[in-house]
C-alpha cells in the first residue's frame, strides 16, 4: 500500500476512512474532533491537524503539520526577545522547537513541516521534525539535495492537483516515502487506485 496523507474536511473523514486510507490531515478542526479521532483510531488511521499545536496536544491527535502560515503564526506568538525578525531557515527551526515545546518534549505526536526547498527541509530535519511535505514533482530534486546533505527524514510529495499512479511511482522511485493529495482533486472513489497501485 502506498503511504498517502489525505487532506480532507471534517465532514469527509468517514468517506475517506471507507477507502482504506490510513493517514488523514484536517486543515481545520471540527467542533466534534473527538468523534473524528475515534473514527480514525478505530480504523487504524493516523490523524494529523494543520497549524494548531494546542489542539493537537489537548485532543491527543497523532500529529501536527506546520504550513507556511502556521510557521509565521507560531513565531509571531513567540517573538525573539531581541526583536530580531527571523528568516528561513531559522524561522522553520524556531517554529519546530516552539511546536515541540507545546506538545511536550516526550510527546509521541509527530511534527511535519511543509517546505519548498532543500535548505528548509534540512533545517527541519535538524530541528527534530519527523517529516517534510515537499511540492509535487519538484520534491524529486529537493529530496536528492536533502539526502546529499546527509539528512534522513521522512519525505512526502504533496500534489495540489490531480495525482495518478504514475506520479506516485515517479516520486516513490526517486526515494520519497509517500504522497499527499487533496479530496477536492482525488475523490474517495479514486483513492483506492492510488493506495493499491503498488500491489
Amino acid at each position: 500500500m502506498i503511504p498517502i496523507q489525505y487532506f480532507v474536511s471534517p465532514a469527509d473523514v468517514r468517506d475517506a476512512l471507507a477507502t482504506g486510507c490510513r493517514w488523514i490531515l484536517l486543515a481545520e478542526c471540527p467542533s466534534d474532533l473527538e468523534s473524528s479521532l475515534r473514527d480514525c483510531h478505530g480504523a487504524g488511521c493516523f490523524l494529523t491537524i494543520c497549524d494548531d499545536a494546542e489542539t493537537v496536544r489537548d485532543a491527543l491527535a497523532d500529529g501536527l503539520l506546520l504550513t507556511s502560515s502556521g510557521i509565521d503564526t507560531m513565531v509571531a506568538r513567540h517573538p525573539e526577545p531581541s526583536g530580531i525578525v527571523l528568516q528561513h531557515p531559522r524561522l522553520v527551526t524556531s517554529a519546530i522547537h516552539m511546536a515541540r515545546g507545546v506538545l511536550g518534549e516526550d510527546s509521541p505526536q509527530v511534527i511535519g513541516v511543509a517546505v519548498d526547498n532543500a535548505t528548509d527541509a534540512v533545517a527541519a530535519a535538524k530541528a527534530g521534525a519527523d517529516y517534510v511535505l515537499l511540492p509535487g514533482h519538484a520534491a524529486i530534486g529537493i529530496a536528492a539535495d536533502v539526502r546529499q546533505a546527509g539528512c534522513g527524514i521522512y519525505m512526502v510529495a504533496h500534489f495540489e492537483g490531480e495525482v495518478t499512479p504514475d506520479d506516485a511511482f515517479q516520486v516513490l522511485g526517486a526515494g520519497l516515502h509517500g504522497i499527499a493529495c487533496h479530496i477536492d482533486h482525488v475523490p474517495p472513489s479514486a483513492l483506492p487506485v492510488l493506495l493499491h497501485a503498488d500491489e
